[in-house]
């Protein structure tokens, strides 16, 4: 029987980046191979030294000569003939370049997308267009990862779009259960991981919501763990020059390229919290602070309901609304049933966001169509 050949090509104008490999980007296809014997590669161009490959055991890193479409063509065309499957992420230029190519070099390869969409960027997409039209009706399955957006797609589009969610699966443990860290040997830890910036996921509003509720919540700290960038660095140097009070209840680590310390920092947390103003779905951060057994505090981005539910698993507030996202706080670490929370949000997690039950139903739709 021969083994099916599964692709993912970076989808812009630069290389996968090393922590994509352990997002759904990598995620998705290394469980082709891990959970069902597919040969997977990962098309990049060079510039990134991918520590995480290691983690994934199987997942080929297969380097072109540079991440321009000219190239991502060439490659098509010398081995597109081989390839059972390519899988795609986003609706970007590269990527419509890349179905026309695949078609034409091979018919009978199918294609995925994920779509990363969020409502500002959808409407922007002139859908009806004979470009973005021939793009759609090329895709085998797409997919976007919340049910609101897709359903908003769904009335939009002319196209099927279905719900297949951003899930947590550990690198280390090869799960995406690891059980349910208990509650009293968590800290009293409010904690945010991913960019630090601004303009998109407004650190300095979830900093000074934190700074409006120190006073009601006692004993609690708020860990930021990522990098940062530079419209957050400028205002945070002046912002804690103003506000040096502050400074002891608040620390950035950095990165953490190791996943298992990473990880270690959801389950010792509490609470976990995003001011963010856009997000393509639900991000994999949130999602694995879900399955690690967090309490929610976010911001009404296009998947907070899938993300908490009917507030069982936490509590949101509108963009931008830093008074409301303060009290949120403070109703979440004095909620005498934080623990009960902390448990709903794990149940949650391990109910919509598991990677490996997502990837199965993505398997599962892909061999319903002829995969």
């Amino acid at each position: 029987m021969n083994r099916r050949k599964v692709v993912m090509i970076t989808c812009e104008d630069r290389p996968w980046s090393n922590a994509e490999l352990a997002k759904d980007i990598g995620l998705v296809p290394y469980l082709f191979h891990r959970k069902f014997g597919c040969d997977v590669s990962m098309i990049t161009g060079p510039g990134v030294t991918y520590t995480y490959a290691e983690l994934l055991p199987g997942l080929i890193i297969e380097y072109i000569s540079d991440n321009t479409v000219e190239t991502k063509v060439e490659y098509l065309e010398k081995t597109g003939s081989q390839i059972d499957l390519l899988m795609l992420y986003g609706v970007t230029y590269h990527n419509i370049v890349m179905t026309e190519t695949i078609k034409r070099v091979n018919p009978d390869c199918m294609i995925t997308c994920a779509l990363d969409m969020n409502i500002d960027f959808a409407d922007r997409i002139p859908f009806a267009e004979n470009i973005f039209r021939s793009f759609f009706e090329k895709i085998d399955l797409m997919w976007q990862s919340d049910q609101i957006m897709t359903d908003f797609l769904n009335k939009k589009w002319f196209w099927k779009v279905e719900c297949e969610r951003n899930g947590y699966y550990s690198l280390i443990d090869q799960c995406s259960d690891q059980g349910y860290f208990p509650f009293e040997k968590r800290n009293n830890t409010i904690l945010y991981v991913g960019r630090i910036n601004n303009h998109i996921k407004a650190v300095h509003n979830l900093i000074e919501a934190f700074a409006m509720a120190i006073s009601s919540i006692n004993g609690w700290k708020l860990k930021i763990v990522g990098p940062e960038e530079d419209d957050f660095a400028a205002w945070k140097e002046k912002y804690f020059a103003e506000h040096p009070e502050l400074v002891k209840y608040v620390e950035f680590t950095g990165s953490i390229e190791d996943r298992s310390i990473l990880h270690n920092e959801y389950e010792m947390a509490k609470v976990y919290a995003s001011a963010s103003r856009f997000e393509g779905g639900c991000p994999n951060s949130t999602a694995e602070a879900l399955c690690s057994g967090c309490a929610i505090v976010i911001t009404q981005i296009s998947a907070y309901v899938d993300i908490i539910g009917d507030d069982e698993a936490g509590l949101s507030s509108p963009i931008d609304d830093v008074h409301s996202f303060a009290q949120n706080l403070i109703f979440v670490c004095n909620n005498p049933e934080l623990n009960a929370m902390s448990r709903k949000a794990y149940k949650r997690g391990m109910t919509y966001y598991n990677m490996e039950k997502i990837v199965e139903e993505i398997y599962g739709k892909l061999s319903s169509r002829g995969f």
